[in-house]
């Protein structure tokens, strides 16, 4: 479903991510870990098309996701939620989660958060 095959990443001339490879299947979930610095978010960001790649490809169930605008992934049902202090302060964590409902798929709602 999800293919990350051999995709590098650089900020600047820097490089962020080095020959990554990531098979992820249908129902299947994936944890990433590291140390800071290690290119977890570089990773996502590639994913959500937030950072360009510079080698490689990123495929999620036959598209690849690269030669798409990042306001086009989440239509595939790809999100990329920041952590900590980028999300919207002033709502509540209901707001928040809603927030990320808004596109016409996305048709899930939040209930019982409080």
């Amino acid at each position: 479903m999800l293919n990350v095959e051999n995709i590098s990443a650089h900020y600047h001339h820097v490089p962020a991510l080095t020959g990554i490879n990531i098979l992820v299947g249908r129902g299947e979930f994936i944890g990433v870990i590291g140390s800071n610095r290690a290119g977890k978010t570089t990773l996502l960001k590639a994913i959500s098309n937030l950072v360009p790649i510079s080698e490689g490809k990123i495929v999620f169930d036959g598209q690849p996701l690269n030669t798409l605008a990042p306001h086009r992934i989440p239509l595939l049902r790809i999100a990329h939620v920041p952590e900590g202090r980028q999300v919207f302060p002033g709502l509540s964590v209901e707001e928040n989660l809603n927030l990320g409902a808004i596109i016409p798929t996305a048709k899930y709602t939040v209930t019982g958060l409080k």
